[in-house]
């Protein structure tokens, strides 16, 4: 008997998924017709991101530089006071922001800007809020050394990296042909092209690209 039941039940469920569907069917043509003008709207103001992260001719994203660049986003050693990193204005796991009015940074001392979100900052067209950077590499120079943000010195920050043997030799590997690979500007390339692939393709780019 309680077989029976259930084969019941079951059978009812499933007129019930089917009417649904067979009702939904007129409905769906309809609405793919409007999401067809509404793309097309759209898609005078906006584009899709891409689905893969694209890298500054002059400084490709090698795995080796990546792995480097992803250590240095997150290493406080690269702030004076050794509290601060990239990762504590652009959090990854808040949106890439802090979520905050304005940034704390060095002595607790607060800017007049909040952080805008590092995912998918390389495909602006400038950096900072005034664009005064012209890409992420650009861009990731300035808060080392900013006094309201990291506070650090060119000297101080490759004093200490120049003291970490297995960065020494990651700068190697991430720039290979280079005769000082361990520079001021090279870690500025490795953070921007760790940041190059911070990209959030969704459900929406989906659409815009013609997928109802």
């Amino acid at each position: 008997m309680v077989d029976v039941n259930r084969k019941l039940k079951n059978i009812k469920a499933a007129i019930i998924v089917l009417t649904v569907v067979l009702t939904l069917i007129p409905f769906s043509r309809a609405e793919s017709a409007k999401d067809t003008g509404l793309r097309n709207d759209a898609l005078e103001w906006l584009s899709p991101l891409p689905e893969k992260y694209q890298f500054k001719k002059s400084n490709p994203g090698t795995p080796e530089k990546l792995l480097l660049g992803k250590m240095l986003f997150f290493d406080t050693r690269l702030s004076k006071s050794n509290v601060f990193s990239c990762a504590s204005c652009h959090n990854l796991a808040t949106g890439g922001v802090d979520n905050n009015r304005f940034s704390t940074g060095h002595k607790w001392q607060t800017g007049g800007r909040n952080a805008p979100t590092v995912l998918n900052a390389s495909l602006r067209i400038a950096q900072f809020w005034d664009g005064r950077a012209a890409d992420v590499e650009a861009q990731a120079q300035g808060p080392i050394l900013a006094g309201v943000e990291m506070a650090a010195t060119k000297e101080l920050v490759l004093e200490r990296l120049n003291s970490i043997p297995q960065y020494v030799e990651l700068f190697k590997k991430a720039f290979p042909n280079e005769k000082t690979p361990l520079t001021y500007g090279n870690i500025a390339n490795a953070i921007g092209a760790y940041e190059r692939t911070l990209i959030t393709p969704s459900r929406f780019d989906r659409f815009l690209k013609g997928d109802d």
